[in-house]
């Protein structure tokens, strides 16, 4: 006997066949339903999405922790990673190294140093004298000039192609701005330097090899041939050699060196004089001038990766290694470098942009984007000028640096908002000075230090600015300025000078590249008297001296105050001119 369904008051009995909807199933059936596998592939679909999604927002979460820890992270890893790399590869001789390191706590710059670990004895190079003129450690680029048109930008905005690497991005033009007409004034870009590719722009205002290497030159593959062509002799790469050796000779075991105190880092040493009494330490600015020496002759602490290179065999990676951890242990987390003015930050801004730029370290993109930054947060807001001190109204001699610090972070890839630069050019216009010559009045050829006017050192720094600012080979007011110093600014005759005392070394220093990136009539008229002068005047008559491989600081200005390591530097630096920077209007007859 069948059972009767039961109908509820108010209810229809549904049609026979037809499917029952009911609210609420009791639990007794359910614990008799069997599922079935068509029953668990249905559920496939949602369960995959579900797996999915959760992943994707789990390595979403972990990517931007990570993110996050790069960005905010301390200086204290970074200093670790670079402390454990292995410092015993070099190839030379040890040289014993002074047991009382410079104590800290007498130095004018850095009022509290951090605890800074003191390096293992570590080789320095004896290179014989004799063979300072050789291809030592250069093996590379022996055909560079046939390679350039590989590097050869296309499109409005850039280098495509670098020497066998590439280059996705050139400098916008900017190089090629003038303040009327770009295109009118358009010329070359800036050619990017080895390792990364040549990158020469086209004409018409266009492209420019890539800004990760653009301006670094050839000093990673130089060779002495390439040196002869672009002005250098033998006799001026030996200069750089021995110069080299010398500030390899007198750094610190810590890693810095020190303006007043550099002798200590050598035993029975006698370099320093009674002419440096008055040199203060400025242990930041110092170790940032020698290791843009090391640097610009293309020493690095490494190579990129499958690089073959100065860097790949050079005997100075642990000078250059140390003397980075140095500054990046002196800076703070606002990204200032070392506790004294704007001078000290720039500069060493300028040597940790440089080393990265060459090396692509990514443990020196932390500290170098912050130095980047901190310097500008200090611009002043209105004038677009920098001083000694945090938004100070600024003065032509710390713009120059800064300027040059900001560039030196754009051809490394790191962030410079347009803003900074725009303001460094507000700044020059404030300063500008009028000059005339052979009857026509140009308004931006010279420029004074606060206000407008026209020194010849002050003009040498402005014209540089401007140039990597920049002003085109053809703007009027480039050429008046040139023209000026050659007039007035032109390193004399060797021959003509016996007792130097004053010469104008730091002027000289941003005039030779202003000349070299002119080229032409104005770098032939500039460069053999500039580059024979120093040649003569460094100290080379001893080998067995200690002084031997530096120049004296009383021959220069400012060298009573700034000392030997300030007056090496610098005049390493001019001598290597010739690949540490290549010319940034360089023309297409190079390829030739």
């Amino acid at each position: 006997m069948s059972a009767t369904p039961v109908q509820t008051p108010g209810t229809h009995a549904a049609p026979q066949g037809a499917r029952v909807l009911r609210g609420f199933i009791p639990l007794s059936e359910l614990a008799d339903t069997h599922f079935t596998v068509r029953d668990l592939l249905r559920l496939i679909p949602a369960m995959l999405i579900s797996v999915v999604f959760n992943v994707a927002v789990l390595v979403a979460l972990l990517w931007f922790n990570a993110l996050t820890q790069a960005q905010s992270g301390s200086n204290q890893p970074v200093t670790t990673e670079l402390a454990q790399r292995e410092e015993t590869t070099s190839e030379v001789l040890p040289e014993e190294v002074e047991n009382s390191p410079i104590n800290p706590f007498v130095d004018d710059v850095i009022e509290a140093t951090p605890d800074v670990p003191q390096a293992a004895d570590l080789e320095l190079p004896s290179i014989n004298p004799s063979d300072e003129t050789t291809n030592r450690g250069i093996e590379v680029v022996q055909n560079v000039l046939e390679n350039l048109p590989e590097g050869i930008g296309s499109g409005n905005e850039g280098g495509v192609q670098g020497n066998n690497m590439a280059g996705p991005e050139g400098l916008r033009g900017l190089l090629l701005y003038t303040e009327n007409a770009r295109r009118d004034y358009g010329a070359l870009g800036e050619g990017g330097g080895l390792p990364i590719g040549f990158g020469l722009g086209l004409p018409g205002g266009g492209g420019g090899g890539s800004p990760n290497a653009g301006g670094i030159g050839v000093r990673a593959g130089r060779n002495l041939d390439l040196v002869r062509k672009l002005g250098g002799t033998d006799e001026s790469e030996a200069a750089v050699a021995r110069g080299l050796q010398w500030l390899a000779r007198h750094q610190s075991p810590d890693g810095r060196w020190s303006g007043d105190k550099y002798h200590l880092a050598r035993p029975g040493c006698r370099c320093r004089t009674p002419a440096e009494q008055n040199v203060g330490a400025h242990d930041v600015a110092m170790t940032g001038f020698a290791l843009l020496a090391f640097l610009g002759a293309g020493h690095a602490h490494m190579a990129p990766e499958g690089a073959k290179n100065v860097a790949k065999e050079s005997p100075y990676r642990n000078n250059v290694l140390r003397g980075l951890m140095f500054l990046i242990q002196q800076q703070d987390s606002r990204g200032k470098i070392g506790k004294g003015s704007t001078y000290e930050t720039a500069i060493a801004t300028i040597a940790l942009c440089e080393a990265y730029a060459m090396t692509r370290d990514p443990r020196l993109q932390g500290p170098a984007q912050r130095a980047i930054n901190y310097l500008v947060s200090i611009q002043h807001p209105v004038t677009g000028g920098w001083r000694y001190g945090e938004r100070d109204p600024g003065d032509t001699s710390v713009v120059g640096w800064c300027v040059m610090a900001l560039r030196s972070g754009q051809m490394g890839g790191l962030h410079v908002p347009s803003s900074a630069l725009d303001g460094a050019r507000r700044f020059l216009d404030r300063v500008a000075g009028k000059i005339t010559i052979d009857g026509k009045e140009y308004s931006k050829a010279v420029y004074g230090y606060t206000d407008p006017g026209g020194t010849p050192v002050l003009t040498s720094v402005g014209l540089l600015c401007r140039q990597y600012l920049g002003w085109g080979p053809l703007v009027p007011d480039l050429h008046a300025g040139c023209k000026y110093l050659l007039a007035r600014f032109k390193p004399p005759d060797k021959d003509k000078v016996n007792n130097p005392r004053g010469l104008p070394l730091y002027g000289w220093y941003y005039a030779t590249q202003v000349m070299h990136h002119m080229e032409g009539k104005y770098f032939e008229e500039w460069n053999p008297n500039m580059r024979d002068l120093l040649i003569k005047l460094q100290e080379k008559a001893d080998p067995a001296s200690c002084n031997y491989g530096s120049w004296p600081p009383e021959y220069f200005d400012y060298g009573s105050h700034a000392g030997r390591i300030y007056s090496t530097s610098l005049c390493i630096l001019t001598l290597e001119v010739y690949y540490r920077h290549l010319p940034m209007y360089r023309r297409m007859e190079l390829a030739e």
